[in-house]
């Protein structure tokens, strides 16, 4: 004698993948508190600390993580495998060079 079964199946959503990582001058030489650091289409933001460092959780490996602050160009990196994203940021303010055509130097 057969039973029928039923099988229920249970689903759990996909488990988040933690990223870190420090964010730095486009020199790096310094690194930049401040910084938002997002994943693109989504809610979810962290902003980098003192030392530039961040650690935020993402949907997926195919999630995108955008990276922004004021006076610097916006940046995207896709997260793939990848657990430890260091970033380098180009500062979008130019310095201003003035020509002098001539100097007096007074005793």
């Amino acid at each position: 004698m057969l039973i029928p079964a039923i099988v229920l199946a249970s689903y759990s959503p996909k488990g988040t993948i933690k990223v870190k990582g420090t964010v730095y001058d486009h020199t790096g030489l310094f690194k930049l508190d401040g910084v938002e650091v997002s994943v693109k289409k989504t809610n979810v933001t962290v902003k980098t600390n003192a030392d530039g460092f961040y650690t935020i959780e993402v949907p997926s490996a195919a999630s995108v993580l955008v990276f922004e602050k004021l006076g610097y160009e916006t940046l995207e990196k896709k997260v793939g495998s990848k657990k430890v994203i260091d970033v380098y940021l180009k500062s979008t303010i130019q310095p201003e060079i003035i020509e002098i055509d001539e100097i007096t130097v007074a005793e």
